[in-house]
């Protein structure tokens, strides 16, 4: 099988111009920068050699800022630091959490401070570190790939070393891939934006219905654009005031529609007209908290070839919990194409669990992990993917089931990937014909079931283990495969060797 290089739509989407946020001028030029948080108060530089890595944070507030490291996006454990600038002299530590209470100073201080003020905007903290601290007890080593960045902020300084608790409302956590090859210089060069074309895909002042979950569908036949582009960029458009309430953005492609269909728009999964269904083709997506998405410099995904169909569907799931009236939105997203066409086809891939009850979380846990699969029967005997989603259920006294609601679970990982390949979609869902009886209801029943006991929490994971699994996989060119089988993870080639580490 042909290489694959795949990058997370989530991880990318963190790339933004350094100098496209209002009222934040960094020290220096910074390849990489994000918004942290979802309204602009949390800004993060940074940029990285082969040994060291540089932040700077730029936070509105006047009070004390925290910035760190966590293995699964929780505040606890982490790697942290905390400064703030009081009376014009900053003040900075390295920290680690291990548990709901004040951080703890570390023993070895390996964050270093190189600058602090206060300005118009709030306050700056520029700090470096080393990749590997060697400091395994109290530090997490920064590698390639995603990393779950923590942060929190108070409008206060404290009067000494005893923070005051943030509140729930300045705090948060972000997924970035902070040793990306790419870098805002490539992903923003003009040479890359000389003969572009835009194309907007909008909900269209839609009401959106006072309901807690709503998934709005609108129906795009996009015009003859002059034969192959390649698409190279997806930028978000949310309607200003309505940013908490679009939770995600589907984009699907679809083959065999008729003319008719241009700009219809339905609720999606409740009153989708025949001649609709299916269009499960996704070629791109958005979700809360993402920026805009580039394509490396090399890669396109090809929009108007002959073989390209030129009708699509734009879902919005809107969450209104408050189930608050009279919103109108206007948000979709805007593709940026490009006749220049890139030596690599991408694509999208859909990977995770089937989005039904069988996806069961029982509750009281604290880091339950959801498994899914993807079989080598579908992708090159070999290979497979394991995708895994943690959850915190601590809160629930009862089993949380799998569905398309803001209160149910999704696990799902949309991934752009090049060269492009004809599998599109590779989900699984479990049987639980290890613990149903002859009749295919789950037994124990959900509703009677005691979930209280972790000795039955286990016996359930257990009995999830044994379960075999039906596994679909769809795409292009390709016989849709229903399959059932009990995954079994390969043993390792070799025993695994880490690499040495260069620490005194």
């Amino acid at each position: 099988m042909a290489q694959q290089h795949i990058f997370a739509l989530i991880i990318l989407s963190s790339l933004a111009l350094a100098w496209g946020f209002v009222g934040v001028n960094p020290t220096e030029p910074f390849n990489y920068s994000t918004e942290v948080d979802t309204n602009g108060n949390y800004v993060l530089f940074w940029k990285f050699n082969n040994t060291h890595i540089t932040f700077e944070i730029h936070v509105k507030t006047y009070g004390y800022i925290g910035f760190g490291l966590s293995e699964n996006g929780n505040m606890y454990p982490a790697d942290v630091v905390v400064g703030w600038v009081k009376d014009g002299v900053t003040h900075f530590k390295d920290y680690h959490t291990t548990g709901n209470a004040p951080p703890v100073v570390d023993s070895q201080q390996d964050w270093f401070l190189l600058h602090g003020e206060e300005n118009s905007f709030g306050t700056v903290l520029k700090f470096v570190r080393k990749l590997d601290t060697c400091d395994k007890a109290e530090d997490k080593k920064i590698e390639d790939g995603t990393v779950r960045v923590i942060y929190s902020y108070h409008t206060s300084d404290p009067s000494d070393d005893n923070l005051m608790y943030h509140g729930p409302d300045h705090r948060g956590t972000k997924s970035l891939s902070l040793l990306s090859v790419s870098s805002a210089a490539s992903v923003t060069s003009s040479a890359q934006y000389q003969d572009v074309r835009y194309y907007d895909f909008l909900n269209g002042n839609f009401l959106i219905p006072a309901a807690t979950t709503t998934y709005h569908c609108r129906v795009f036949q996009m015009p003859n654009i002059g034969g192959k582009h390649h698409m190279i960029k997806v930028e978000p458009i949310i309607t200003p005031g309505n940013e908490m309430h679009v939770h995600h953005i589907l984009v699907y492609r679809c083959r065999g529609i008729d003319p008719k269909f241009h700009d219809v728009r339905y609720l999606c999964y409740e009153e989708t007209p025949n001649g609709l269904d299916p269009c499960d083709d996704v070629i791109t997506g958005w979700a809360i908290g993402g920026k805009t998405f580039h394509y490396p410099e090399h890669v396109g995904l090809s929009v108007g070839a002959p073989d390209d169909p030129n009708f699509y569907i734009m879902e919005t799931h809107y969450d209104n919990p408050t189930q608050k009236s009279g919103m109108i939105d206007n948000s979709g997203l805007r593709i940026t194409l490009t006749r220049n066409l890139r030596p690599y086809e991408a694509d999208l891939m859909q990977l995770g669990h089937d989005v039904n009850w069988r996806h069961i979380i029982p509750p009281f846990e604290k880091a339950y992990i959801s498994q899914s699969y993807c079989a080598s029967q579908c992708i090159d005997h070999g290979d497979s993917f394991i995708i895994e989603c943690v959850y915190d259920s601590t809160e629930r006294t009862a089993a949380t089931l799998g569905g398309p609601s803001t209160r149910d679970e999704m696990c799902l990982s949309f991934l752009h990937y090049y060269p492009k390949v004809a599998l599109k979609q590779c989900v699984s869902s479990p049987t639980y014909d290890s613990i149903s009886n002859d009749q295919g209801s789950i037994w124990p029943s959900l509703s009677t079931y005691n979930w209280t006991t972790q000795h039955n929490r286990d016996l359930f994971k257990e009995k999830l283990r044994e379960s075999s699994i039906y596994h679909v996989c769809t795409g292009e060119s390709m016989v849709p495969q229903t399959l059932k089988y009990t995954f079994r993870e390969n043993p390792p080639a070799h025993d695994y060797i880490p690499p040495t580490l260069v620490c005194p």
